[in-house]
């Protein structure tokens, strides 16, 4: 059976197709820092690289109390000789290569807190007997080969504090059972094959914190009981079959955080209700629904909100000014509706010349003030003759560059794929680039050691996380000095701009509210083989780095050889001369970006 983002099943009702989406971030706060999971914490990560099968003989250590044989390459099955530790507390097994089914010996178990079997091969139904391990507070089987129903018998699993079944193939309902767990406060159903509707009774669960079941095959409506969920912090559930209103209780849901219900088909306004939820701080994500009506000015109340996606709807009128006051948001997608297209097109003058303020290979750029006296940059993309393989790498590039979050990395605002036009909002920089700043001597000397030292730092760490903790690594490839800098903030940007995969994107730094433009650089290695890996973009990073050291662009140093002749080259004798002095602190520092940069 096929795993990863390959779609299971496809819904055969002329126009849907069901997918995968990433996983949902695990938020600070939630689930994962719950007191009853620091109770069980793994003492020991074991990654000892172990191989062959677990050895049945463990099920004679009747004494022990934790089991943890983690991230190995462990394979064949789960012994059931395991069910005679009768004094275990914590089972985990995590990240293996097992297979066969979960023994039914584990409900034997009966003293077990802390259930874990999740990242294996493991296949087949969950047996009706770790119903019986009433004493469990942490049951997770994420990440698995499990089908078959979700057993009722969890519901007599009256101490649980969260269940985690994520990421596996289960079908059927959701048991009306679980609703009795009321100390519950993670319940995680996301990516199975789950049907029905939601019950009603999960208002039961007064304790409860999370809620994810996105990417299943659930319908009916939103019940209005959940309004009674008054602990409710994070609710995803998106990618579904759920129709009807958004039920103006959910209002009551103070506590929320994060909601997303995205991918359905609930038609209706969007509440006024949701205007309560003060503590809306992550996203309300309610894109790819049949919402009409107009945008109610109580969003407005959601000062603290990041990310609010209203698009592919039908909303109608105009955008309320009140959502000029939400000052935390960086990212407001409304497109494929008419509402935030119209505003662009008006503030545009449906893309007149006169508000060009750059173009380029890929697009051209317009100055636009929306409503509410925002101003941005809006870069239109030239029309292809790609045709449908051009959206499809427009839409697929788009969807990496909406995951990417990162301090140093400037978050895409909002973007439009309309059949008259493609473009991307950006915040709007008002003054030039890097190239014009070092040819100024005025502005050259204003970009002293300290904002060089700043701007070199805060690139590196953003291409660290693009490299290193974004899966699939993002090679930026574009490298330059196309940089803004803010002088407020003090902090440098990595603009990743589409079409080409990659290839329109430019560095942003901090001092000035200025855009910085140094050119495209690729290492000799690249030229010979044209494969592009994270070394191009550590290459380009040394060159940018020299030029922010040196004032110019390095060009006596542009060669692997002339680069190892100059290694021993005085620090001093490369500095731009035209800004103060550094110090002895930012002379080390200094120093030290001419050797990264070598």
């Amino acid at each position: 059976m096929a795993r990863g983002n390959e779609p299971m099943q496809q819904q055969l009702d002329g126009h849907r197709v069901r997918y995968r989406t990433p996983r949902q971030p695990r938020t600070p706060g939630g689930y994962r820092d719950h007191p009853a999971k620091r109770r069980h914490r793994r003492p020991h990560r074991y990654s000892n690289s172990l191989d062959g099968k677990i050895p049945s003989e463990l099920g004679n250590m009747v004494n022990l109390r934790v089991l943890e044989i983690s991230e190995n390459n462990f394979t064949g099955r789960i012994p059931p000789s395991l069910g005679n530790l009768t004094n275990l507390l914590v089972l985990a097994i995590h990240q293996s290569s097992l297979t066969g089914t979960i023994p039914e010996e584990l409900g034997k178990l009966t003293n077990l807190e802390y259930l874990e079997l999740s990242s294996t091969l493991l296949t087949g139904q969950v047996p009706e007997s770790l119903g019986n391990l009433t004493r469990a507070q942490l049951f997770h089987l994420p990440e698995n080969l499990l089908w078959g129903p979700i057993p009722s018998s969890l519901g007599n699993l009256m101490n649980l504090a969260e269940i985690e079944l994520g990421e596996n193939y289960f079908s059927g309902g959701i048991p009306s059972s679980r609703a009795n767990l009321t100390n519950l406060y993670g319940l995680i159903l996301s990516d199975n094959q789950l049907t029905g509707s939601i019950p009603a009774t999960l208002a039961n669960l007064r304790s409860l914190t999370e809620l994810y079941a996105f990417n299943n095959f659930l319908s009916g409506h939103i019940p209005l009981q959940f309004g009674q969920l008054t602990n409710l912090q994070y609710v995803d559930l998106s990618v579904n079959n759920l129709s009807g209103f958004i039920p103006q209780e959910l209002g009551s849901c103070t506590g929320l955080r994060s909601l997303v219900i995205s991918h359905n088909r609930l038609s209706g306004d969007l509440p006024v209700t949701i205007g309560n939820m003060l503590d809306l701080q992550i996203i309300l994500d309610v894109s790819d629904n049949k919402l009409t009506g107009g945008l109610p000015p109580e969003l407005g109340n959601l000062a603290m909100l990041e990310v609010l996606n209203l698009s592919h709807n039908q909303f109608n009128g105009s955008i309320p000014s009140s959502l000029a006051s939400m000052i935390n948001v960086p990212s407001v997608w409304n497109f494929d509706g008419k509402l935030v297209f119209e505003d662009i097109t008006r503030a545009t003058e449906n893309f007149s010349d006169r508000y060009i303020i750059g173009s380029g290979g890929y697009g051209t750029v317009y100055k636009a003030q929306l409503q509410g006296e925002r101003l941005v940059a809006v870069k239109k993309l030239h029309q292809t003759e790609e045709g449908i393989s051009d959206e499809k790498r427009f839409l697929s590039e788009i969807e990496v560059l909406t995951t990417i979050r990162h301090r140093s990395i400037v978050k895409l605002y909002e973007y439009c794929s309309h059949p008259r036009c493609k473009f991307l909002v950006y915040d709007y920089i008002d003054r030039g680039n890097l190239h014009g700043i070092l040819e100024n001597e005025e502005l050259a000397k204003e970009l002293d050691w300290q904002k060089r030292i700043a701007v070199a730092r805060d690139v590196a760490q953003a291409i660290y996380y693009l490299h290193h903790e974004c899966n699939p690594p993002i090679i930026h490839r574009d490298i330059k000095n196309h940089a803004r800098i803010f002088h407020t903030i003090h902090v440098c940007w990595l603009d990743l701009r589409p079409p080409v995969p990659f290839a329109l994107f430019s560095l942003f730094a901090a001092t000035h509210s200025v855009i910085l433009t140094l050119g495209i650089y690729f290492n000799a290695e690249l030229s010979y083989t044209s494969v592009v890996t994270t070394k191009c973009d550590v290459y380009s990073f040394g060159v940018v780095t020299l030029e922010i050291v040196m004032g110019r662009y390095p060009r006596e140093l542009q060669t692997f050889a002339s680069i190892g002749e100059h290694h021993e080259l005085a620090v001093e004798d490369m500095l731009d001369q035209r800004p103060s002095s550094p110090t002895t602190v930012e002379q080390e520092e200094i120093a030290q970006l001419v050797e990264v940069a070598f």
